[in-house]
């Protein structure tokens, strides 16, 4: 579950509340971070959401490296894990590095590009964690899930 509340309108900037079970432990986690809306060199429209790490806003540069992204990774598939985007995150930076003055993807920010995006809900791909997906469902829909799953998983 993802909820939003607008920061800035002029810098497109929201914070974001993301509740989601954590498979490994059969916890809920609740991660608090702001958004910014980008656009990619050449792009007219945002296609990029970046989320800052160290509990500020985001900046706008660097731009988003878009285009290295969908040829390395196309526009068909997603890698699957066993974790959360999120906790795989974790674990790539939880080793204390020099702070640079420079920012640096996966350390003060992680940019999710946009694969899909429909009313009902978005696929946002993040190259970082070599082309993993996160899957974005509008909250109306939320309920249904494990109903459906339970007829998926359920033989007669």
């Amino acid at each position: 579950e993802v909820k939003s509340t607008v920061y800035n309108e002029t810098l497109k900037i929201a914070n974001y509340t993301r509740t989601y079970l954590n498979m490994t432990s059969g916890n809920w986690t609740k991660l608090e971070f702001q958004v910014r809306a980008l656009n990619q060199s050449g792009y007219k429209l945002e296609n990029v959401i970046r989320a800052g790490l160290k509990g500020n806003a985001p900046n706008a540069s660097p731009i988003p490296l878009g285009s290295n992204m969908y040829l390395q990774y196309g526009d068909y598939s997603c890698n699957t894990s066993s974790k959360p985007l999120w906790e795989m995150l974790l674990d790539r930076t939880s080793s204390n590095k020099d702070e640079a003055s420079n920012p640096v993807e996966g350390e003060d920010y992680l940019d999710f590009y946009e694969v899909y995006s429909q009313p009902s809900c978005n696929i946002l791909r993040s190259p970082l964690l070599q082309g993993g997906c996160d899957f974005w469902l509008n909250q109306s829909l939320l309920a249904d899930v494990p109903k459906h799953a339970n007829n998926l998983t359920t033989v007669d």
